[in-house]
């Protein structure tokens, strides 16, 4: 026999919750479109985008925007004033995106005010949003303008900031001789991290006559003074900057110029580019000299394109062969 089940109790009937106002209602929800369109269903704002808040916008003309764009205004604090400010300055019809990027990268008016009087105007939101990326400050401008360099444009004054060149490095290469440098050569030099005081051992090395040119291709190769000091120390006295610059190119080092000179070979800077160009690398090259002692460079350079090795060399020996 089946036990009896009591009945289940009936639940208790749950009040009417009364509904939470909108922000925006009846003819205003209209006028306001995007965003009554974008606002959450029945839920107050926290952040404040309410009617009144939208008003201040509506006065600036940014009025009609989406709750998303509402939001963006306020977590990165842009406010109706900030828009009027930036309008003063000639920056009109500003973007939503535009005036988020001007305010995340710190561009503020008066940032704005200090370049224009260094003689800057005309900006777009982009180019005063890279200025400030890469600390192009109203100080650098008027210091670099003192110097020479009146017409700078946002390119150069970028790229001048990205490479590190300040103005007293462009004081030091005048004290150096170099006068009249265009702004390309200064950033050319400050890509390749090639400093005045290099520039000084350098020339202290017996390299007088350098010009940017010389100076730029031996950063490029990773040229330096101690490379130069070595290199003449091993009794290449008489090099030029294009044989210092082959040397860079072909991996011409001091470590492979003193194995090659232990095997009583007479080698020129010629020479030693021409060993590395065809990977004769200095045990390769033993292996050939013990076998054949007369051997010259431009023979090994030979040996090596037609695919001759020390192994196929000493079994010719080995053969009777000469």
């Amino acid at each position: 026999m089946i036990p009896h089940i009591p009945a289940i109790p009936r639940m208790p009937s749950i009040p009417n919750i009364p509904s939470i106002p909108r922000i925006f209602s009846g003819s205003k929800v209209n006028r306001q479109g995007k965003l009554a369109a974008s606002l959450r269903d029945g839920f107050l704002d926290p952040l404040g985008i309410n009617e009144e808040y939208v008003q201040e916008f509506e006065a600036v003309g940014f009025g009609d925007l989406s709750y998303d764009e509402f939001h963006q205004f306020r977590i990165h604090g842009i406010t109706p004033s900030f828009i009027e400010e930036l309008s003063d300055l000639g920056l009109r019809n500003l973007s939503v995106d535009e005036l988020v990027e001007l305010k995340i990268h710190g561009v503020s008016p008066r940032y704005i005010r200090a370049l224009g009087e260094e003689g800057l105007s005309g900006f777009s939101a982009q180019d005063l949003a890279r200025l400030k990326i890469f600390n192009v400050r109203p100080n650098f401008v008027r210091e670099m303008r003192e110097m020479g360099f009146t017409n700078l444009g946002i390119d150069e004054l970028t790229e001048l900031s990205i490479h590190n060149v300040r103005p007293g490095f462009v004081a030091e290469l005048r004290e150096l001789g170099f006068e009249d440098l265009e702004i390309s050569e200064i950033v050319e030099l400050g890509i390749h991290n090639i400093s005045p005081q290099l520039i000084k051992e350098v020339r202290e090395l017996g390299f007088e006559d350098l010009v940017i040119e010389d100076i730029v291709q031996l950063g490029i190769h990773n040229i330096h003074p101690n490379f130069i000091r070595e290199i003449k120390e091993m009794g290449f006295e008489n090099l030029t900057v294009e044989d210092l610059v082959q040397f860079g190119i072909h991996n011409v080092r001091p470590a492979f110029i003193r194995e090659l000179r232990q095997l009583d070979i007479q080698l020129q800077a010629d020479d030693l580019i021409q060993l590395s160009i065809h990977n004769l690398r200095p045990s390769f090259v033993r292996e050939f000299v013990e076998l054949a002692p007369n051997l010259q460079v431009e023979d090994l350079v030979r040996l090596s394109i037609h695919g001759l090795t020390p192994s196929y060399l000493r079994e010719i020996n080995q053969a009777g062969i000469e």
